[in-house]
């Protein structure tokens, strides 16, 4: 099985207080141009690397492809 996680910029914009961020986000597919990939022998090892960009601003996504 392949893991890899994909990643890219937020484009949301991230000034102003909470109470003006607007409570219902809509997802926007990016740019495929703009998403980055690395890929990973665990599962375990992707998920942490994922998390760690989130923490950074970026949006993540862990992605298999199930094959034996």
């Amino acid at each position: 099985m392949n893991t890899w996680v994909e990643y890219w910029d937020d484009p949301s914009p991230s000034n102003g207080s909470h109470a003006q961020m607007n409570t219902q986000k809509v997802f926007i597919e990016p740019d495929p141009e703009s998403i980055s990939r690395r890929f990973f022998d665990s599962p375990e090892t992707a998920q942490k690397f994922a998390k760690k960009l989130k923490e950074s601003g970026k949006l993540a996504r862990v992605k298999t492809d199930k094959s034996e």
